[in-house]
């Protein structure tokens, strides 16, 4: 589980800005569709699709990092390349047995001086 958590962490910081913060937002943070769509200027649909895409784009980065052990922007293997199988269990295990606690994946005061500062600005 140490490995799928490091996938994670290193391909979520690989991810565009905009990307990062919409998953940060709805998962960490437990805003809505719509409260995300106002600080975006979205619509909420729009919103949900931005967060289906870079969930997608997610799964494919953390699949590659895990099956070859090569994190984004490295040249070289940081470990052991996974199986398939072990990469299926991995997701299984996250999504069922150890559910991620995505306040741990996003550290809660640079979002919170982020939203202070869009306050400010609007």
């Amino acid at each position: 589980m140490r490995r799928f958590l490091y996938a994670l962490t290193v391909c979520l910081a690989a991810l565009e800005n905009e990307d990062r913060r919409r998953l940060e937002l709805y998962y960490a943070r437990e805003k809505t569709l719509a409260e995300i769509g106002r600080m975006f200027g979205e619509h909420e649909s729009s919103v949900s699709r931005n967060l289906d895409r870079a969930r997608k784009q997610m799964r494919r980065s953390v699949e590659v990092h895990l099956r070859t052990g090569i994190s984004p922007g490295q040249p070289s293997p940081s470990f052991e390349p996974m199986s398939e199988a072990e990469i299926a269990a991995c997701f299984q295990y996250a999504s069922e047995d150890a559910p991620i606690d995505f306040r741990q994946l996003f550290p809660e005061k640079p979002v919170a001086k982020r939203e202070a500062t869009e306050k400010e600005s609007t």
